[in-house]
């Protein structure tokens, strides 16, 4: 699952969480209750990385990645509007924190205690839901 953006030729742009296929065009939201085919003329970003996390625990399947990135298409893009704007904004910054963190490893014990914390809640929330 990823955040993707839609942006038509006229520049208006349309983002929801879910898998998008190449081959076919179609975008299958997360859940899977909505499909849309994407024409020719519009472009398909998929946003998909956990950077600081995948930074700190070494590597993409690691299971406290894989419930944040759980948490991320199940809970906080299903929010809407704010879920989406607080995903892009991750987007933005979270590939130059994993890089600060990679220059400086000796901060990673601390930022690994804070999100083994949020991954426990975030673990949680998605098994109350």
């Amino acid at each position: 699952m990823a955040l993707i953006e839609i942006e038509g030729p006229d520049g208006k742009t349309e983002t929801m969480g879910g898998t998008y296929d190449e081959k076919t065009r179609t975008i299958t939201s997360t859940g899977g209750n909505r499909k849309v085919h994407v024409s020719q003329n519009d472009r398909v970003r998929s946003y998909e990385g956990c950077f600081i996390a995948t930074e700190v625990y070494g590597g993409i399947n690691k299971p406290e990645v894989i419930i944040l990135r759980k948490y991320r298409d199940e809970i906080i893009i299903p929010l809407g509007y704010i879920g989406k704007k607080f995903v892009k904004f991750y987007y933005k910054v979270g590939p130059y924190l994993a890089k600060f963190l990679h220059n400086f490893p000796s901060l990673k014990p601390m930022t690994r205690k804070l999100l083994d914390k949020i991954a426990y809640k975030c673990e949680n929330k998605l098994n109350k839901s």
